[in-house]
């Protein structure tokens, strides 16, 4: 069988629609000519053309906490015994038990590592979940052949922890975003002379930085925080603001989680993107976060956490300024600063974005399967 023509399942603990790996993976096989099934938990298929040929099979999650994933393991197996594929692929660590389990006939399996997950910032105080997503991990990866990673550093990190599988093929494939390729949307974002829209884009999470970015909002009129996605944490902004009563709640906006080809069109209307975290696990100080290649991909200054890795791309590439601090008076004028040198970054965002996509990915990636 030649290879653009073997069926690859693309299976996922999240909705394939906001999710800019598995976008991009997928527009790889479909110009590769790859048969494609996404097993995960969208919510709803959104008639994109660009993802008329592949098929959708929409696992329904209804139980609470820890239970959620139990059902996500039964429905996804059940599924799976239903496929005829070739290949699989496990977007995330919470897909692999169904997957392996599943796999009666041995196809190959390819995970990709998008985290640390035994080291994740929502388990820094957790050492009973930390240890059972190493023991989990380790356990499973004796069924897989190629693990997937997001950067040089877990990647050293990843081998080192697992070095007795001699097994495994290890690989690299950055966060790039794609390139040129994007879905109409209206213009959603007020553009005022003097006024300067500052992006975070991404799920809401604790450790986002997204906080900040209000407080700093609230401190300067002439910031405005635009926030666009969703999450649990979502609810805790909510309170935020009503306990600290924020005068200046009109200079920040929520918008919807977007889908991801629709969202850098979003993105573009902006002037700052925003990508701060904590350094709160592993994870997150080896982080190469998606947005940061969005923004620049959008060709958007960027402001980033000062880790090793952030760092390095936006020193690089001098595509914005690396950060430390969470002082309302130094973020206020890092962003001004760059707002006034702004066509100096603009020249530099359009020789990264050229570099920084998705396009330098694609080879290799397609390579993994084969």
């Amino acid at each position: 069988m030649k290879d653009k023509n073997k069926h690859i399942v693309l299976v996922y603990f999240g909705d394939f629609f906001y999710d800019a790996r598995l976008n991009n993976m997928a527009l790889s096989l479909i110009k590769e000519k790859y048969m494609v099934t996404f097993v995960g938990v969208s919510s709803q298929i959104i008639p994109i053309k660009l993802f008329k040929n592949i098929t959708f099979r929409s696992v329904k999650i209804n139980w609470k906490g820890k239970m959620k994933y139990l059902q996500f393991y039964l429905k996804v197996k059940k599924i799976l015994k239903e496929i005829n594929y070739d290949i699989i692929l496990s977007g995330d660590l919470y897909s692999l038990a169904p997957i392996i389990s599943a796999n009666k006939l041995n196809k190959k399996i390819i995970y990709d590592c998008r985290e640390i997950y035994f080291e994740l910032a929502a388990h820094s105080n957790k050492p009973i979940l930390k240890a059972f997503n190493y023991l989990y991990e380790k356990k499973y990866l004796r069924y897989v052949s190629s693990v997937m990673v997001t950067a040089k550093t877990d990647l050293k990190l990843l081998k080192k922890t697992y070095k007795h599988y001699k097994h495994l093929n290890w690989n690299v494939i950055y966060n790039f975003p794609v390139n040129n390729i994007s879905l109409e949307t209206d213009r959603i974002i007020a553009s005022k002379k003097g006024v300067i829209n500052v992006i975070y884009q991404g799920v809401l999470q604790k450790g986002r930085g997204i906080k900040t970015l209000i407080r700093l909002a609230n401190y300067c009129q002439k910031i405005n925080a635009i926030i666009v996605g969703d999450g649990e944490y979502k609810t805790e902004l909510i309170k935020y603001f009503k306990r600290n009563d924020l005068k200046n709640y009109k200079n920040v906006t929520f918008i919807e989680k977007t889908p991801y080809l629709q969202l850098i069109n979003i993105t573009k209307q902006c002037d700052i993107g925003w990508a701060i975290i904590s350094d709160r696990g592993v994870s997150n100080q080896f982080a190469l976060p998606n947005k940061l290649f969005e923004y620049i991909g959008a060709e958007i200054p960027v402001i980033a956490s000062s880790f090793k890795n952030m760092k390095k791309i936006v020193e690089k590439w001098q595509v914005g300024k690396a950060v430390s601090s969470t002082s309302n008076k130094e973020n206020k004028k890092n962003i001004f600063e760059i707002f006034e040198n702004r066509s100096f970054y603009f020249k530099n965002l359009s020789i990264a974005s050229k570099s920084l996509n998705w396009d330098m990915q694609h080879k290799r990636f397609i390579n993994i399967l084969k």
